[in-house]
């Protein structure tokens, strides 16, 4: 097993990415463990929500495990001992692991939203949640098994990492026009329903709701395609200086592998926001969850209307 990170960053720049760092950890660790408590309430189990608590559990760990093992590697991997070759090891294989295994569930989700836009009368049977529980677990072992090839065959790693890239940009992006269609076509069918003086609230419902999700859906596939936006300058950077060293500093390449590194785990402290700002039911179940909690006093509004609805019982 060797080492397959090295930073020889001075004093100031190590203090500077290990705040950075720290700060980007403790919200990726803390957002995403209020996400999973969220979702796991009886009203957030849904298909949907199924799919983005593995999200949030994969968001979870990179902020748990591999934002630690990056600080530690940022201030200590200068020395190329036995402790710094596990951890630079750990560190590759939790954030190969962990960044597949979220690309796979932005898929997933694409797919779910797409499917429950396009083919809301069949979307129960075409994807239940037997589908779902198997698709995720395939995924999660499948990445297993390669993050574990990678650590333990350095030419796998440097092969498959560029392969990974852009097949990941490829399928996002893909996922991206399918589910920016599907969003289109919705809207459209709300304007001929509101065109022809349609009645049914229910269905110009269903289609205002699944559009929101659809939004939610097409603001994460963006983040997830600038964050792979770094990693493709670094592989450029570094088959520029395998080819013609001269033109490649090694700090050069040292600082982009830094960046990379931040921005493409950094993506996982999006999610959380990107929930509350893009789904107003998981707002909505944040809110009671806080509120149970003491966290958050209701307003006075939402006494009354509970005072209000107590009388109409008695």
């Amino acid at each position: 097993m060797s080492c397959l990170i090295y930073f020889l960053l001075p004093k100031a720049a190590q203090l500077i990415a290990t705040v950075i760092y720290s700060l980007s950890g403790t919200i990726a660790a803390l957002g995403n463990t209020f996400c999973l408590i969220v979702l796991w309430q009886p009203s957030q189990r849904s298909k949907s929500n199924k799919i983005l608590t593995s999200l949030a559990i994969s968001d979870c760990i990179v902020g748990y495990v591999c934002f630690p093992l990056a600080i530690w590697l940022i201030n200590f991997s200068q020395k190329s001992d036995t402790p710094t070759c596990v951890i630079s090891v750990t560190f590759i294989f939790f954030t190969l692991w962990m960044v597949s295994c979220s690309t796979c569930s932005i898929i997933l989700i694409s797919y779910d939203r797409y499917i429950l836009i396009t083919k809301s009368s069949r979307y129960d049977d075409i994807l239940t949640d037997r589908k779902i529980y198997i698709i995720m677990a395939s995924y999660w072992f499948v990445t297993l098994i390669f993050s574990i090839i990678c650590v333990f065959k350095r030419l796998v790693y440097y092969l498959a990492s560029p392969l990974i890239i852009i097949v990941s940009v490829i399928l996002l992006s893909t996922s991206y026009y399918f589910v920016w269609k599907a969003f289109q076509q919705s809207g459209k069918r709300i304007s001929e329903l509101s065109a022809i003086g349609n009645n049914n609230v229910e269905a110009q419902k269903r289609l205002k709701k699944s559009q929101r999700l659809a939004k939610k859906v097409l603001t994460l596939i963006i983040f997830y395609l600038a964050a792979f936006v770094p990693t493709i300058i670094f592989i450029i950077i570094s088959l520029v200086q395998q080819s013609k060293p001269e033109l490649v500093s090694d700090n050069l390449l040292m600082y982009t592998y830094l960046i990379m590194t931040y921005i493409g785990l950094s993506n996982s402290c999006c999610n959380f926001f990107i929930y509350i700002l893009k789904d107003p039911e998981f707002k909505t179940a944040c809110t009671r969850l806080l509120r149970r909690s003491g966290v958050v006093r209701p307003s006075n509004n939402t006494i009354r209307q509970s005072n209000a609805n107590s009388g109409n019982i008695q």
